[in-house]
């Protein structure tokens, strides 16, 4: 995914949640981590949280590309 789209983020869910995946799971670049079920709250609140980011990213690397011009 980091391939296609670099400033995408990832979110994690679970079933087998240990702190050991979580690690794993930021190391591999997850941006957040979440067990299975993920309560409803929770997720929505990771999803909206992670869509700033991406747009924040994006808008960091517009910025980057326009001043190497």
């Amino acid at each position: 995914m980091r391939r296609i789209d670099p400033e995408v983020a990832v979110i994690m869910l679970t079933g087998y949640g240990t702190l050991l995946t979580a690690q794993q799971a930021m190391v591999a670049g997850a941006n957040q981590y979440l067990r299975k079920p993920p309560d409803v709250a929770e997720l929505l609140d990771a999803v909206r949280k992670q869509a700033q980011a991406t747009r924040l990213r994006r808008h960091h690397a517009r910025l980057i590309r326009r001043r190497s011009r």
